[in-house]
């Protein structure tokens, strides 16, 4: 099989970033230490990132070390926007219209690059 060229990769960025029509914010995680060292996540948003968001059907996963994980909805980004497993997002608008309440989601899995654009696994933070 072929690679793709630079216009035709060019080309599928454009297009996928065209078809992401919702809007979030990637809080990036850090942690901090109390008086008795329990430590506490904290969750540093930063400015809206175009996005395509889509709810899934929850399934589970388990991986090689019988580990349970759950799959809420999937994240679609530009390629080159920085997120890791510890972070999370808050989806504040969809089809282009700000939520009254933004929907919190933690990351499920490692952050997928494709051709096009950036793959996440969500899992709903209030479930």
């Amino acid at each position: 099989m072929r690679t793709f060229t630079s216009t035709e990769l060019t080309r599928f960025q454009s297009t996928q970033v065209a078809a992401m029509q919702d809007t979030c914010q990637i809080g990036v995680y850090s942690a901090t230490q109390d008086a008795s060292g329990e430590e506490t996540a904290t969750y540093t948003y930063g400015s809206d990132v175009v996005c395509g968001f889509s709810y899934t059907v929850s399934g589970e996963q388990w991986s090689a070390l019988l580990t349970y994980s759950r799959i809420d909805a999937v994240l679609r980004l530009p390629l080159g926007t920085v997120v890791a497993v510890r972070d999370r997002v808050h989806i504040t608008k969809r089809w282009g219209t700000a939520l009254a309440t933004a929907l919190t989601f933690g990351i499920a899995g490692h952050p997928l690059d494709g051709p096009s654009g950036i793959v996440v696994p969500l899992v709903d933070t209030d479930l």
